[in-house]
């Protein structure tokens, strides 16, 4: 297999790299919690993902592989998830009965978050489940890494299925938090210093 293209999304393409967000985190343990019902989570997750990291997309920092088989969603420093956007998908869509944990979860990914250091935050990634072990991930996840490295900017990201959690303390990564509330499942902040 030759060199991996890594390519940006931008408002024209967006919708190619939510659908594929959707497929990706279909058995993530934090967005089934969230939409526990397929019909529920399919309308819901890209919205979510919108509103989450949607400001990738003017930024140019939302990147895809291959034919939208691996995609990513990183804020640059200074740019942040869009809570107008975020809070109505949760209300229209969330079981209530999850409500107040939710808030509280929310809380403290807000708390997590390394806001006294400029960062760049990885909101989402995920590989097409019928592309996987093809290194897209890696590709994906090198190409910004390489600048925060070039830049001496930290990297942060919160890992929502401990499967991942190898993958990303092989590049570099390491806890620095848990986020858990309730009935939720176990959230892992980690950060990146740069490497030299």
């Amino acid at each position: 297999m030759g060199q991996i293209e890594i390519k940006s999304a931008d408002e024209a393409t967006k919708d190619h790299v939510l659908r594929s967000i959707a497929i990706g985190f279909a058995a993530d343990p934090i967005a089934r919690w969230n939409w526990p019902q397929a019909s529920i989570y399919y309308e819901a997750m890209p919205r979510f993902a919108y509103g989450f990291g949607g400001e990738s997309f003017g930024a140019g920092t939302a990147f895809y592989a291959g034919n939208y088989d691996c995609v990513s969603m990183w804020l640059p420093p200074g740019k942040n998830p869009n809570p107008d956007l975020i809070g109505p998908v949760f209300a229209e869509t969330a079981p209530p009965e999850i409500g107040e944990d939710l808030e509280d979860f929310f809380g403290q990914l807000m708390a997590a978050r390394p806001m006294d250091r400029e960062h760049w935050y990885l909101t989402m990634i995920c590989t097409d489940p019928a592309k996987r072990n093809q290194k897209l991930g890696e590709a994906i996840m090198r190409h910004v890494l390489d600048i925060c490295d070039r830049d001496g900017v930290l990297a942060y990201l919160e890992s929502s299925n401990p499967l991942n959690m190898p993958f990303y303390e092989r590049l570099g990564f390491e806890v620095c938090g848990r986020v858990q509330a309730g009935s939720s499942p176990v959230f892992t902040p980690m950060k990146r210093e740069p490497q030299k």
